[in-house]
């Protein structure tokens, strides 16, 4: 790894960690985060209040009784992800 890639590394670190704190401050449950990548990916359980982080959908699929909608949302600079059935 050379030190470019190590201070990537870091600041994607910094950036996942402060996503994570403000995500449980205001009362969301956190179940990935990656830190590959140009941006942090942190992936969080459907609740009704992921409303308010403004996601938009960018995948969908169905499991055959509807549509299940892939959502994301930019957050502290990092990718927030769920999963919302319609």
């Amino acid at each position: 790894m050379n030190t470019a890639e190590i201070r990537n590394n870091k600041l994607n670190f910094q950036k996942a960690n402060h996503c994570v704190r403000r995500l449980f401050k205001q009362g969301f449950d956190v179940t990935a985060i990656d830190l590959h990548g140009g941006r942090p990916k942190i992936e969080i359980t459907y609740r009704p209040k992921c409303r308010r982080l403004n996601g938009v959908w960018y995948r969908r699929s169905s499991n055959g009784v509807g549509s299940v909608y892939r959502m994301a949302a930019l957050v502290s600079g990092c990718q927030v992800e769920w999963n919302e059935t319609a």
